[in-house]
């Protein structure tokens, strides 16, 4: 290979052990103007989850997270967007710890549906401990000025400043920390506007418009 590409100095770092070669980042990127809202309501109630059901994704913690939620947000709403050998699991749990009034379990969805839950959404959660290279979802949540709680981990952390451009926890205790970080954004209006506008300042530089042009220089210097 004449150039080992990553997504981030987290994937990087792993891939350094397979190899003698220089490992050079090169982030992926979202489409910005297709996910901005053209007005952003900071008042609701609606919290987004977007990923694979599977164990890796935390999803199994995310229901205990909505059970500490529901007990001072009783209208928080959690909208699960994504299949995996989990769903049949979750759907019995949601039942069992009587939170089908809280949590609905949507599925796979198009594109543009897919688009539309993150616009209308108040706050997007990322539960996975570990194995996240970079995460487009976060991304995604940026661009359409959605305030981001996630665990520091992977390439998570390259992503967001923790109080500045998303929530983030790390430590024992993940589930309480992800509960009322969570909270706080449905609280705080004013906390929540602050770190979505600084998160979709600094999305820019994730326009594929922008990583576009850092893959073609690649290019151009294998070729030259």
């Amino acid at each position: 290979a004449d150039r080992i590409l990553a997504v981030s100095y987290a994937a990087a770092k792993f891939i350094s052990h397979f190899t003698d070669k220089d490992v050079m980042v090169v982030p992926n990127g979202v489409n910005i103007e297709e996910f901005t809202p053209s007005k952003k309501d900071f008042d609701g109630r609606s919290i987004l989850f977007v990923g694979r059901l599977v164990y890796r994704k935390g999803v199994h913690r995310l229901l205990n997270v909505m059970r500490y939620v529901v007990r001072e947000v009783k209208d928080a709403h959690l909208h699960m967007i994504g299949s995996g050998y989990l769903s049949s699991t979750i759907k019995f749990m949601v039942k069992s710890l009587n939170l089908q009034e809280n949590i609905t379990l949507i599925g796979s969805v198009d594109k543009k549906d897919l688009i539309e839950y993150y616009k209308r959404s108040h706050v997007f959660v990322l539960p996975s401990v570990f194995g996240e290279s970079f995460g487009i979802v976060i991304l995604e949540a940026m661009a359409s000025k959605t305030p981001v709680v996630a665990v520091a981990q992977g390439g998570i952390k390259e992503l967001l400043e923790n109080g500045e451009t998303g929530l983030l926890v790390e430590g024992e205790g993940l589930t309480k920390k992800l509960a009322e970080n969570i909270c706080l954004l449905l609280r705080d209006k004013a906390l929540s506007e602050k770190i979505s506008l600084n998160a979709y300042r600094e999305v820019q530089k994730y326009d594929w418009k922008v990583i576009a042009s850092m893959i073609e220089e690649v290019y151009e210097d294998i070729l030259s």
